[in-house]
């Protein structure tokens, strides 16, 4: 079925009867919204940096894209995980230490560790999967994806 009016394409609003674009007063960017007083929901701010950030990996971890995520900030994210994250996210963390290769940052404890960069293990301790083979070591398929 294709498009069909007089209006311009993809924006949703223009083009359909009783419909108009945004304008005044309809809330969007509005000045009084700016002094919002708007806090995470939970974890504080570094948890909405890490979901922020975790987001972003999702995207360019998946497209194989180099690290663009600084290690500092990294390993200052991963610091900031507490013990329910990995739970809440359905990371199987358990009876394994997690250890960044490119960072001074561990995790957990176990008969096994799981080595790898600090953006992987981001990732794994908010129940992602990494690409195959990162991060590595004996017990490490499960945090990440078979292809």
């Amino acid at each position: 079925m294709g498009h069909q009016g007089g209006g311009r394409r993809g924006d949703g609003l223009s083009g359909r009867p009783g419909r108009r674009d945004p304008g005044p007063g309809d809330g969007v960017g509005e000045p009084d919204h700016a002094d919002h007083p708007w806090r995470p929901p939970v974890g504080g701010r570094i948890a909405a940096l890490a979901h922020d950030a975790v987001h972003g990996l999702d995207i360019t971890v998946a497209l194989g894209l180099p690290a663009r995520l600084p290690v500092a900030r990294t390993t200052a994210l991963l610091a900031g995980v507490p013990p329910r994250t990995p739970r809440f996210f359905g990371a199987r963390v358990d009876g394994v230490r997690l250890e960044a290769t490119d960072a001074d940052w561990s995790y957990g404890s176990g008969p096994r560790t799981v080595a790898g960069r600090a953006e992987h293990l981001l990732l794994v301790t908010y129940g992602r999967r990494g690409p195959e083979g990162l991060p590595a070591a004996s017990g490490a398929g499960r945090f990440t994806a078979s292809r």
